[in-house]
């Protein structure tokens, strides 16, 4: 097995910072490490025939996900999850319907579509907007009280990320606990992650991945709900120790 990481803009010679920590603590811990180029044509030291690669890096479009799994592939090895796998749990239309019933109400839209109509005619008393991947990580957020405020989002939306990626997804806002919200990684079918795990993430059963990450909160009113699911591999260790995540990959749950 070996973990994959991205390479600083301007020193390619050593891993971008925000996961610099993780590379050399997966190195002293004796794992097989490597750098990509995502800024240039992507270019992979041969490998083992057949070696696990586990991507630790920032979130690829389905598009550079192709691009990296098509080098990792050429140097011998393969991603810990295919592209299907990948946007299996990167796109949140692809999970939801898996989920539905233990995560906030969730619609969709095309990204051509007049929001503000759409939204108009759910008639919610508020919305959660994001586009298929991300929410805004701004100052007012993703939360609108009302249609009027939708042309914000959408103006944030394309100058922080330069475009929508997918289409709309319009989620119903419901109360969570401040600090009640856990991430948890499941690898190859187990479920990883703080004691005691809520019954919710049973149905991650569902999903086809075989590292993914989850994010459950707990309502107002007690009820433990799924509000992200993550590909593992785009996942910040949110929570964990590097050392403690690292060692999910010792426990013989990853499929040589």
């Amino acid at each position: 097995m070996l973990f994959l990481y991205p390479t600083d803009y301007f020193d390619p010679s050593r891993p971008d910072e925000p996961w610099r920590a993780e590379y050399v603590e997966a190195k002293n811990q004796g794992f097989a490490t490597g750098l990509v180029n995502l800024h240039q044509s992507l270019s992979l030291a041969r490998m083992e025939k057949g070696e696990v690669v586990v991507y630790r890096g920032w979130m690829l479009k389905e598009e550079e996900y192709a691009s990296l799994e098509s080098a990792v592939r050429r140097a011998g090895g393969s991603l810990i999850n295919d592209l299907q796998q990948y946007l299996t749990t990167h796109h949140l239309p692809r999970w939801y319907p898996l989920l539905s019933t233990v995560t906030p109400k969730t619609v969709f839209f095309d990204k051509e579509v007049d929001l503000r109509e759409k939204l108009e005619a759910l008639q919610w008393p508020r919305y959660f907007l994001k586009d298929y991947v991300k929410s805004l990580k701004t100052e007012r957020g993703s939360i609108i009280e009302g249609p009027g405020e939708v042309s914000y989002f959408i103006e944030e939306m394309r100058r922080i990320r330069g475009d929508i990626e997918g289409g709309f997804s319009v989620r119903a806002v419901e109360e969570f606990i401040e600090g009640s919200e856990k991430r948890y990684f499941v690898l190859n079918g187990e479920v990883c992650g703080p004691p005691p795990l809520p019954h919710v993430l049973e149905h991650c059963k569902k999903i086809q991945s075989n590292f993914f990450s989850v994010d459950v909160a707990t309502t107002t009113d007690g009820e433990a709900r799924i509000v992200e699911v993550g590909d593992g591999q785009v996942s910040d260790p949110l929570g964990w120790e590097v050392t403690a995540f690292l060692e999910l990959f010792k426990k013989g749950q990853l499929v040589e």
